[in-house]
């Protein structure tokens, strides 16, 4: 792919399409992960803001973000799942000289998952994993954070849905010593801002689904989308995420490089609007909106998980 400095985001978004061509299904997508994973990672688009000389694709962190929220529009949980590799490889490479699978996880060889914990390390109360998970980061409230592998780990299935593809469970460490792969950075603000531009991108595909529903749909002898209630729904909620949005490229490009409060307040009000907007979606296709062909059931459902993914983040002191 060309340098950084000359991808543009229209070519982020027809590359994005191009790849994610044939999966259109949630049985297609979830039978591919890992090897759609390993694909992204053989082109360097598995950590795209990783530098290209350890496999990266070298975007900026904002170009970057751009890239994960067209993905998430295609298939958010392997938006998601690249998003928590990437804030673990910045972590990583911050601690360059200790040990780490830092190899493995940008080439997307091992996929890997976040979780923070506030009690004893040895027990996790939920993780959204991709399968069983291969390498989890545990990160507690001060951002210190550790890599473990799965052979030490016990997994049980949790209550809860999550991202199609996703198997949220409860991981219990049997050997910590063991299973102990390396420490990591503080990786809580790319994870934040990720996974706000993963929000973004589900609540843009809703959108986009209500919008073209409005303008096929009749009703009363009109569009829909010519009833002005309806239409104007739809763009309140264009002109919140595009709000939202632009929020997230400000805190992108901060030169602060802990968790401030601000963007934590960035990830809450996001997951807010992005479900907002999701609900609306499926009430602009009436009883439609709760079968799957139509998808935007699904993306609520994403939307939804998403916020359960992360609430050990926003609800942070």
């Amino acid at each position: 792919m060309s340098s950084s400095a000359q991808i543009e985001e229209s070519e982020l978004v027809e590359l994005v399409s191009q790849l994610m061509k044939g999966y259109t299904d949630a049985a297609t997508k979830g039978d591919a992960f890992p090897a759609v994973a390993t694909q992204l990672g053989d082109q360097g688009l598995w950590c795209p803001m990783a530098p290209s000389e350890i496999g990266g694709a070298d975007l900026p962190f904002d170009l970057g973000l751009r890239y994960l929220r067209a993905l998430a529009s295609r298939w958010p949980a392997l938006a998601w799942a690249s998003a928590q590799a990437n804030a673990v490889a910045a972590a990583l490479e911050r601690t360059a000289g200790e040990p780490s699978p830092l190899a493995e996880v940008i080439s997307g060889t091992s996929l890997v998952s976040v979780a923070g914990h506030s009690g004893p390390a040895s027990t996790v109360a939920r993780v959204d994993s991709f399968g069983s998970p291969e390498l989890l980061v545990l990160v507690d409230r001060e951002g210190e954070s550790f890599i473990y592998r799965g052979h030490g780990m016990d997994v049980y299935s949790a209550d809860g849905s999550g991202l199609a593809g996703t198997t949220p469970s409860v991981v219990s460490l049997r050997s910590i010593p063991d299973a102990l792969a390396a420490r990591v950075g503080d990786c809580r603000r790319w994870l934040a801002l990720s996974a706000a531009a993963v929000a973004c991108g589900v609540a843009e595909d809703a959108l986009a689904r209500s919008r073209s529903y409005a303008s096929d749909r009749r009703q009363f002898g009109q569009l829909l989308i010519e009833i002005p209630i309806v239409r104007r729904r739809i763009e309140k909620y264009e002109e919140l995420v595009a709000t939202v949005w632009s929020r997230i490229v400000e805190r992108a490009g901060s030169s602060e490089s802990g968790l401030a409060l601000d963007v934590l307040d960035v990830l809450d009000v996001t997951l807010t609007v992005a479900i907002d907007t999701c609900a609306i979606a499926v009430q602009t296709l009436g009883g439609y909106g709760y079968i799957r062909e139509y998808q935007v059931e699904e993306n609520l459902r994403d939307v939804l998980s998403l916020r359960a993914s992360t609430a050990w983040m926003v609800e942070s002191p």
